[in-house]
């Protein structure tokens, strides 16, 4: 199989292109709920979402000449680590500044993959299957940020705030072996 109809490359890259836009919805939709445990005002907590949605567009910038340097599966790779240490953290939160903190540390991981997932696809396949490529990439951005709202709701209702970090945190961990497996070895061009 070239590497220009491997569907795993795909696969590793719509993971990144669901968690992301995931996360998102799935913070901006339980900051009431933490806001009450935490015993936070409105005004810090508007400040969770934003930090995640603050380091995301703003590092783009910069990661991707970073990866355009030193490699973009391996940037690819480290988002993940990083979005999973960002989750482990905001499960840990005791305050609202940790989780603030917390957050931003996801929005890195997330920009991290934001920006490579979209390059490794138009690097790897071709301009004649390359819209397709993206188009399913495009459809796992729009999946995460369906299904997050549903899926908080129903954690929060059942096992608690801390139960979408939870979610987050080892969809992140899980995600580095097939992510690994299928990238490691990909030569993309920069």
């Amino acid at each position: 199989m070239s590497r220009y109809s491997n569907p795993r490359i795909l696969f590793a890259t719509s993971l990144g292109a669901f968690i992301t836009p995931f996360t998102s919805s799935v913070i901006s939709f339980s900051v009431p709920e933490i806001g009450q445990y935490l015993h936070a005002s409105f005004t810090l907590m508007v400040w969770v979402p934003m930090a995640y949605l603050i380091a995301l567009p703003s590092l783009m910038i910069l990661f991707g000449k970073l990866s355009d340097i030193f490699g973009r599966p391996r940037f690819y790779m480290l988002g993940f680590l990083v979005f999973g240490v960002g989750g482990f953290l905001s499960i840990l939160a005791n305050s609202v500044y940790f989780l603030i903190l917390s957050t931003f540390v996801m929005g890195v991981g997330g920009s991290l993959l934001s920006v490579n997932g979209t390059a490794i696809v138009s690097s790897v396949y071709p301009p004649d299957s390359r819209g397709g490529a993206l188009g399913i990439n495009a459809m796992s951005v729009y999946l995460g940020l369906t299904t997050g709202p549903i899926l908080a709701g129903v954690m929060i209702e059942l096992l608690g705030w801390q139960s979408l970090f939870y979610i987050v945190t080892a969809f992140s961990f899980m995600s580095l072996l097939p992510v690994y497996a299928f990238l490691r070895k990909v030569d993309v061009p920069t």
